[in-house]
């Protein structure tokens, strides 16, 4: 389990993943439930510990069906398979700060996914200098992604092809909306040119996924 300077969990995290683990025999990947918290003000009360445990299952993580943000507070991945894909060491295309998303896709074909709705395990700090907060740094990182991806740096072969394609055109779109938002449309058309296809890959498994769901949710009990 990976945890950013800039984020905290929560006091449940480790239970929450501990149950999972043991309920699906050691999942490849976990991804846990994070909310967002501004630095200077209070933490905000979260869930009052729930009495379960309400996850999602996937095959793997490019077969989800729901769109969630990734963050590397957020994934848990068993020791195995951070090893076989060179973990963070595996990072070549200088895709930062969308190194939590080449991790992922390189990680991509190991199964099962879980994903959990709650409880929520992280919290993700707000401030002035998040990184998130520098457009140009954040689409020269998806622009590294997608020329990992042309250079068939992420594994599943053509058979994934839609997928993989999918889950970087979500970003891609974010970020080209907030390049144009922030009046830097250079950057946002380049990154438009880069990814047309991926962002199209990523429209059509969500209005797919509207009407076609593959997973529905499980319920495991909380452990004193």
């Amino acid at each position: 389990m990976f945890l950013d300077s800039d984020d905290l969990m929560f006091p449940n995290a480790l239970k929450t993943y501990d149950k999972i683990i043991r309920t699906f025999d050691s999942p490849a990947v976990i991804l846990g439930a994070m909310t967002n918290f501004q630095q200077g003000l209070e933490m905000p009360g979260h869930a009052g510990q729930p009495n379960e445990i309400k996850v999602l299952k996937y095959r793997d993580f490019l077969s989800k069906d729901v769109g969630i943000g990734i963050s590397n507070s957020k994934i848990v991945i068993r020791k195995s398979v951070f090893k076989q894909t060179d973990g963070f060491l595996g990072n070549t295309s200088k895709a930062y700060p969308f190194d939590d998303y080449d991790l992922m896709l390189r990680a991509g074909t190991h199964g099962p996914c879980v994903i959990v709705i709650q409880p929520v395990t992280v919290a993700y700090r707000m401030h002035e200098t998040n990184t998130v907060g520098d457009i140009e740094k954040m689409i020269h990182g998806l622009l590294a992604l997608i020329r990992a991806e042309r250079r068939g740096r992420y594994p599943g072969g053509w058979n994934r092809l839609f997928d993989r394609y999918a889950r970087i055109g979500g970003p891609a779109h974010e970020w080209i909306r907030k390049g144009f938002k922030s009046h830097r449309p250079g950057l946002a058309l380049q990154l438009l040119v880069s990814s047309g296809p991926m962002v199209a890959a990523a429209m059509l498994k969500k209005y797919w996924h509207l009407f076609y769901k593959t997973a529905t949710p499980s319920s495991l009990p909380q452990e004193e």
